[in-house]
C-alpha cells in the first residue's frame, strides 16, 4: 500500500530506458584483460543509481496495476512549516536531522549567531521521542520569525515545544573551517565548494604554503582534505616545472602542521585519498588493509556499497543503521582502526549493491568510517566519496555531522 503523493515513473515513454537505468540498479560486468589478469579499466562510473545514492526508497514494480494518479508539471517541494506541540508560547523549536534541509537551516541560523543545541541522547520531548541528533533552538523575540522564514524556505518542519528539553545537549558554534586546495588540480574540492555554497557553509581555502606555516588552531576548528592522491598532497608540483611558491606541497612541514593541530583540539577531515594521505603522514593508529592490494586482488570502481552506521555516534546522527557509500576503488582505504572508533564499516558479506566488486571479502568488517583520536582533538577517516559530484546526497550528512562536531561543546 502507498500513501497519496507517491511519484511514479511509467517505463513505457520515450525515456523510459534512461529512468530505468537511472532508477535502478546495476550489476556491471567484471572484463579482465584475461582469465584471472587486471580489469579492463571502465571508462567512469560503474553505479549511476540515483536512488541509492541520494537515499531516496523505489521500488520496481513487475506487473501493471491501476491507481489514480495526475501528472506532475513542476518539481515538488515540501510545505515547510512550525508545528506546535505545546499550548503555550513555543519555549524551543526542535528539528529533526534527517534531512540535509535541517542542515541548511542550521547553518543559517548559526550565520545569524542563533544559539543552536543538539541533542546527545534519544529524548522524549512534548510526548514525541526525539531521536538523537535532533537540533534545538530557544524561542522568543525574533528568532521565532526567524525559525519561521528558514522553515518555509528550507522546506524543513519545525516543532514548537513549551519548554527547553532537560536532556544532556551539546551547544553548536558557526564552525570556522579550512578546506585544502592542493596546487595539483583536484575536481573534488571545487565540488565540496560547490556543495558548502549551497548549504550556507563558509570556509577558507588553504593552500600548501598555508598548512607549512602553521598556526592553524588559531584560525579554524575544522580543516578538510578532500580526496585526492597521498602522493600529489604531500610532494605537490615538481620543483623542476613550477615556481617555488606553487610546488612542493604540504610537504613533512605540512603534515607536522596539520597534526599539530588536532593535537590542539582541531577535527581534521579528510577521505578517500585524503584518508590514506591522513593514515600514513599523521602516523595515526590505523591501517589501511587495501594499500599494496592488486587490481586482480581487489577491484571497484565508482561502486555503491552497503556501510552498517552506528546511529548513536554524533557523526552518524540522523542516518539510517543500514546506509549506502559511493566508494570509487582509486586509493580508496579500508580500516582496521588500533585506536579510536568504528563509526561505519562494511557487512561480513558482500556489500555490492550496484556497480563492479571483485574481492568483497577484503572489505569484510572493515572500517569504511572512523574517528582517531590524535591529542585532545581526532581525525575523521571516510574511505569513500562523501559527495561525489554533488550526486551522493545520501552521504552529504556524515559531512556535516562531523564538521558540527568539531566546532561543538559539552
Amino acid at each position: 500500500t502507498y500513501p497519496a503523493g507517491t511519484r511514479i515513473v511509467r517505463l513505457a515513454q520515450p525515456y523510459g530506458a534512461f529512468a530505468k537505468t537511472m532508477l535502478g540498479n546495476d550489476r556491471y560486468p567484471e572484463l579482465t584483460h584475461y582469465e584471472g589478469g587486471p580489469p579492463v579499466q571502465p571508462y567512469d562510473n560503474t553505479a549511476h543509481s540515483l536512488p541509492l545514492q541520494m537515499g531516496v526508497a523505489v521500488v520496481e514494480v513487475q506487473e501493471p496495476f491501476e491507481a489514480k494518479t495526475e501528472p506532475l508539471t513542476a518539481p515538488f517541494r515540501p510545505k515547510g512549516r512550525v508545528t506546535a506541540r505545546g499550548k503555550a508560547k513555543a519555549a524551543a523549536y526542535v528539528i529533526g536531522c534527517e534531512t540535509n534541509a535541517a542542515f541548511k537551516a542550521v547553518f543559517r541560523l548559526l550565520a545569524d549567531k542563533v544559539p543552536v543545541s543538539r541533542t546527545t541522547e534519544a529524548q522524549d520531548i512534548d510526548g514525541e521521542r526525539v531521536a538523537p541528533g535532533a537540533f534545538v533552538i530557544k524561542g522568543g523575540g525574533k528568532r521565532d520569525t526567524l525559525v519561521a522564514k528558514i522553515a518555509k524556505s528550507e522546506s524543513i518542519a519545525v516543532a514548537s515545544v513549551d519548554a527547553v528539553p532537560k536532556g544532556s545537549l551539546s551547544k553548536l558554534t558557526a564552525p570556522r573551517m579550512g578546506l585544502y586546495k592542493s596546487y595539483v588540480p583536484t575536481a573534488e574540492e571545487g565540488w565540496a565548494r560547490f556543495v558548502f555554497d549551497e548549504y550556507a557553509l563558509p570556509y577558507e581555502t588553504l593552500v600548501d604554503s598555508d598548512i607549512r606555516q602553521g598556526d592553524l588552531r588559531d584560525r579554524f576548528d575544522v580543516i578538510l582534505l578532500p580526496h585526492q592522491k597521498p602522493e600529489e598532497i604531500h610532494e605537490g608540483q615538481s620543483e623542476e616545472d613550477y615556481p617555488l611558491d606553487l610546488a612542493g606541497g604540504l610537504g613533512d612541514a605540512g603534515a607536522k602542521n596539520l597534526r599539530a593541530f588536532v593535537e590542539a583540539g582541531g577535527t581534521l577531515i579528510a577521505w578517500d585519498g585524503a584518508a590514506q594521505y591522513a593514515a600514513r603522514h599523521l602516523d595515526l593508529r590505523v591501517r589501511d588493509t587495501l594499500d599494496g592490494v592488486s587490481d586482480s586482488e581487489f577491484y571497484a570502481r565508482g561502486s555503491l556499497l552497503r556501510v552498517l552506521l552506528d546511529t548513536h555516534h554524533p557523526i552518524a546522527y540522523g542516518m539510517p543503521e543500514r546506509s549506502v557509500v559511493l566508494f570509487s576503488g582509486q586509493n580508496a582505504p579500508a580500516f582496521d582502526v588500533m585506536a579510536g572508533v568504528a563509526v561505519g564499516v562494511y557487512p561480513p558479506h558482500d556489500p555490492l549493491l550496484s556497480g563492479w566488486l571483485t574481492g568483497h571479502e577484503k572489505l569484510a568488517d572493515k572500517a569504511a568510517l572512523a574517528s582517531v583520536p590524535v591529542g585532545a582533538g581526532s581525525v575523521v577517516l571516510m574511505g569513500f566519496r562523501v559527495h561525489f559530484r554533488a550526486q551522493a546526497r545520501g552521504t552529504y550528512k556524515l559531512l556535516f555531522n562531523a564538521i558540527l562536531n568539531g566546532a561543538a561543546s559539552g
